[in-house]
C-alpha cells in the first residue's frame, strides 16, 4: 500500500507538471513557427505551411506523460523501500539518494550543454570565415536590378539593340554612376548555363560527359567595368565582338584556365560550340566566386550579348543589370536608373532592386537559418542546464538549513558558509566540463565536413566556449550560496 501510495502521488504529480509542459510548450511552438515560417517564407518555402499540428500535440502529449510516469516511478520505488523508522527520525537517506539523482542530472546537463555551446562555435565561426572569403571583386558600390519587356514589342528580336543598349547608355549618363553592365546570370543569385567544353584536337572525340564542364555567363562590355576583374592576359569583349557577323568569342575565368591548360597560355585556344562552330578564347579575368561563398569558384565561359539575344539561355524579354557607383548607397540611384530604362520603354517592369551586398547575403540566407536554429538550442540547454544547478544548489540549501543555522550559531562565517554550497555546485561544474569536452571531443568530428576549413578541435574556440559554460554556471551557484550565508540560527532550530 506504502508503494501505490507513493508511486501514485509521485506519477500524478508528474504527470500534472508534465500538463502544464506539454500547454506552455505548444504556446511556445506555435508562436516559435508562426514567427520563422513569417520570416523565411521567401527563402525555404516550405517552413512557411509547417504548422503545429493535432498530431504533433498528441504525440508532444503522450510522450511527456510516459516520460513524467518513468521519472515518477523511480523516486516512487527509493521512497517504498525506505525504512519508515529511519525516516521519522530524520534519516538523510532518502535525502541523498533524491540528491544524488539531482547531482547525476546537472551533470548531464551540463556536459550536453557544453557540447552544444562548442559545436555552435564551430559552426558560427565556419560560416563567418565563409562569407570573408574574397568574392572576387568589390560588391560594396555595385546595385542589381532586373528588366523586364513585353516580348510581342520586340517580335522582331531587337530587344538587345533597341532596349538593352540605349537603356544602359542612359543609365551611364547619370550623375554618379561610374558603370553600368548587363549579365544573363546574375552572381551570386543564379547558376550559369552548363556545358561540355569539346576543345579543338584534345576533347572533341570524348564523350560528353568526360569532357570539362563550363559554366556559360553572357555578358555586355560594360559588365567588367563593374565587377573590376583583373584582366590576367589577352583582352576584355568590346562591341566588335557582338556583331552578328564578328568571330565566336569568349573570356574565360582563372578558375578554367588553371584547369584546362596548366602551364599554357589559354589565350588563343579554341572549342566547338553548340552548332559546332570554333570559338576561340581571346582574354583570362580573374574569378569571381559566382555559385556564392561556400562553393568553390567554377570554370567560366564569358560570351558577347548578341543582337537580338537575351542571354543565350534566357528569354530576350529579361535583363540583369549590374550598376557601380562612384561613392555611397548604391540604392541612391534607384530612382534615377528607373527613370533611364522607362525613358526607352515606358512599359518596362523593374524588380528585385537589390544592393551586390545584399544579394550575396541572401545568397547564404538558409545556412544561416540553420546556424541560427544550432545557436538556439545552445542557448536553450544552456538555460537549462544553469536552471538545473541552480535548483539542485537551492534544494541542497533547503534540506540543510537546520545544519547551516548550527554552523552559523557556533561561529562559521558567512564566507565559509558560501564556500561549503559553492564547492558543491564546482564539483558538479568541473565533473559536467570534463565529460563534455570528452564528448565534444566525439561530436564535433561528426561536423567536420559543415566547417568549411575550420580545425574541430580548435583550440581558441574551445577555450571560450569553455569559459563561457563554466562562467555562466558558475553564476548559478550564486544565489544559492548567498542564501546560505543569510540563514538566521534561531529561525533555522525552530524550523526543524
Amino acid at each position: 500500500m506504502v508503494w501505490q501510495s507513493l508511486e501514485a502521488n509521485d506519477v500524478s504529480t508528474g504527470r500534472i507538471l508534465a500538463t502544464a509542459g506539454v500547454a506552455l510548450g505548444v504556446g511556445l511552438a506555435w508562436a516559435t513557427m508562426h514567427m520563422i515560417g513569417a520570416r523565411v517564407a521567401s527563402d525555404i518555402p516550405e517552413l512557411a505551411r509547417v504548422t503545429v499540428g493535432g498530431r504533433a500535440i498528441l504525440f508532444a502529449f503522450v510522450l511527456s506523460v510516459c516520460l513524467a510516469a518513468i521519472a515518477g516511478a523511480l523516486p516512487a520505488w527509493r521512497g517504498a523501500n525506505a525504512d519508515p523508522t529511519g525516516m521519522l527520525r530524520g534519516s538523510r537517506t532518502s535525502n541523498a539518494d533524491r540528491e544524488g539523482s539531482l547531482n547525476t542530472m546537472v551533470i548531464a546537463e551540463v556536459a550536453l550543454s557544453l557540447v552544444l555551446v562548442i559545436g555552435a562555435s564551430l559552426v558560427l565561426k565556419a560560416f563567418m570565415r565563409l562569407l570573408d572569403r574574397d568574392p572576387g571583386f568589390d560588391p560594396t558600390p555595385v546595385l542589381t536590378l532586373k528588366t523586364s519587356i513585353a516580348p510581342l514589342t520586340y517580335a522582331d528580336g531587337g530587344a538587345t539593340t533597341r532596349f538593352l543598349e540605349p537603356a544602359l547608355s542612359a543609365i551611364a549618363q547619370i550623375p554618379g554612376v561610374d558603370a553600368v553592365g548587363a549579365i544573363s546570370h546574375l552572381p551570386f543569385r543564379e547558376w550559369g548555363a552548363s556545358t561540355n567544353a569539346p576543345y579543338e584536337g584534345r576533347t572533341r572525340d570524348l564523350p560528353a560527359t568526360q569532357r570539362p564542364s563550363v559554366e556559360i555567363r553572357f555578358v555586355t562590355p560594360g559588365y567588367f567595368a563593374v565587377t573590376r576583374q583583373h584582366l590576367i592576359e589577352g583582352r576584355l569583349l568590346d562591341e566588335r565582338d557582338a556583331a552578328a557577323d564578328a568571330p565566336a568569342v569568349v573570356v574565360a575565368n582563372e578558375a578554367l584556365a588553371r584547369r584546362d591548360f596548366p602551364g599554357e597560355d589559354a589565350v588563343g585556344k579554341r572549342f566547338y560550340t553548340r552548332d559546332s562552330t570554333l570559338a576561340t578564347i581571346i582574354g583570362v579575368v580573374s574569378t569571381i566566386r559566382n555559385a556564392g561563398p561556400i562553393e568553390e569558384p567554377r570554370p567560366e565561359f564569358y560570351y558577347p550579348y548578341q543582337p537580338g539575344d537575351g542571354g543565350g539561355f534566357r528569354p530576350a524579354s529579361v535583363f540583369n543589370v549590374m550598376v557601380r557607383v562612384r561613392r555611397g548607397d548604391p540604392q541612391s540611384i534607384t530612382s534615377a536608373v528607373t527613370a533611364a530604362f522607362r525613358s526607352i520603354d515606358p512599359r518596362c517592369a523593374v524588380s528585385r532592386v537589390m544592393p551586390m551586398r545584399a544579394v550575396m547575403a541572401e545568397s547564404v540566407r538558409q545556412q544561416r537559418f540553420f546556424l541560427w536554429l544550432i545557436v538556439i538550442f545552445a542557448v536553450v540547454a544552456v538555460i537549462l542546464a544553469i536552471s538545473g544547478l541552480h535548483g539542485v544548489l537551492s534544494y541542497a540549501v533547503a534540506q540543510r538549513t537546520r545544519e547551516l543555522g548550527i554552523r552559523t550559531a557556533l561561529g562559521s562565517t558567512a564566507l565559509r558558509t558560501i564556500g561549503l554550497v559553492a564547492k558543491r555546485g564546482v564539483t558538479l561544474i568541473a565533473a559536467g566540463v570534463g565529460f563534455g569536452l570528452a564528448g565534444g571531443f566525439a561530436v564535433t568530428r561528426l561536423l567536420q565536413s559543415t566547417l568549411y576549413g575550420v580545425d574541430p578541435l580548435d583550440g581558441p574556440t574551445w577555450t571560450v566556449a569553455t569559459a563561457v559554460m563554466a562562467t555562466l554556471a558558475l553564476l548559478a551557484t550564486i544565489v544559492p550560496s548567498l542564501r546560505a550565508a543569510g540563514v538566521d540560527p534561531i529561525a533555522a532550530m525552530r524550523a526543524e
